[in-house]
């Protein structure tokens, strides 16, 4: 795939993303915490060519994406994301198969299992300059001091407190094995694709507690997040239709506002899992605005 279309996917999937409404998260109309959607639009224009560019490893991906959203906006839109997405894009010059799910998720296997120890420097450096909030310090590895071994061995450190680190443990299981899952499910009712994404989001907060909103305010916190999440999904099932649990979306979203809850790693899984879907090519609808 050349790298023309692989720019289109990535912005496709940060901008369907920044459309969809997912309470809690910057969505258009829906500003959060100092953040509007013009800035992840941004972000989104800048990492285009770094996260794309076939000579780079995939710690140079993730250090010049950083590099470059950090040029263009003054907050942390987008690390997960190009956390997420690097090593996916790399994966993809591994393939010497139909791209299907199967052999990128297999390729991706690969990549993973081979990162170097250049890549942990490279994202240890992308890490420290996005500065996320509630990072906190860790006994081993920590990201303020040079990383000693690869990017692998440095995720499966932290995959009990990251679930971005766990996808990198875990082959991305999350995202192939429930995001893209949970979005060709609601292709397969004829749902729009931006309830779609609401809808994935929910699953993904509802699955486990978010490890952005555990960092920020504990996982008594997070876990309650995570049942709010469950009960709006239980009222969408029973309704079946997206538009009558619009106020119960509303309703989280503001209450989430107000206590600075923002499942922001489920939210940067949903992205990775929309990027999945379009370079597959399974998802061919055109997105609905709610």
């Amino acid at each position: 795939m050349d790298q023309s279309r692989l720019q289109t996917a990535v912005m496709d999937a940060c901008t369907q993303d920044i459309r969809a409404f997912k309470p809690g998260n910057v969505s258009i109309g829906f500003p959060m915490h100092d953040m509007n959607a013009t800035d992840f639009v941004k972000s989104a224009e800048a990492i285009i060519s770094p996260i794309t560019q076939s000579a780079y490893s995939v710690g140079q991906r993730i250090e010049f994406s950083v590099e470059a959203t950090h040029r263009v906006v003054s907050c942390n839109t987008n690390l997960g994301i190009v956390l997420l997405f690097a090593p996916v894009l790399r994966a993809l010059e591994r393939l010497r198969e139909d791209l299907t799910l199967d052999s990128l998720q297999k390729a991706l296997h690969m990549e993973l299992t081979e990162l170097s120890i250049e890549d942990a420097q490279a994202c240890y450096r992308a890490i420290r300059l996005a500065a996320p909030g509630g990072l906190g310090a860790s006994k081993e590895q920590d990201v303020q001091c040079e990383p000693s071994i690869n990017l692998f061995e440095v995720m499966r450190l932290a995959a009990n407190r990251d679930q971005i680190a766990q996808e990198y443990t875990q082959d991305y299981s999350g995202v192939f094995g429930m995001g893209v899952q949970s979005l060709m499910r609601s292709k397969e009712k004829g749902e729009a694709e931006l309830w779609a994404i609401t809808r994935c989001y929910l699953d993904f907060v509802a699955n486990q507690p978010d490890t952005h909103v555990s960092r920020r305010h504990g996982l008594a916190v997070a876990q309650a997040t995570q049942d709010e999440a469950r009960h709006v999904l239980e009222q969408w099932e029973i309704c079946g239709n997206a538009a009558e649990v619009w106020p119960d979306l509303l309703q989280i979203h503001r209450r989430w506002r107000e206590n600075k809850i923002n499942p922001g790693t489920s939210a940067d899984l949903v992205v990775a899992s929309i990027l999945i879907m379009r370079l597959v090519d399974a998802n061919s609808y055109n997105g609905t605005r709610h």
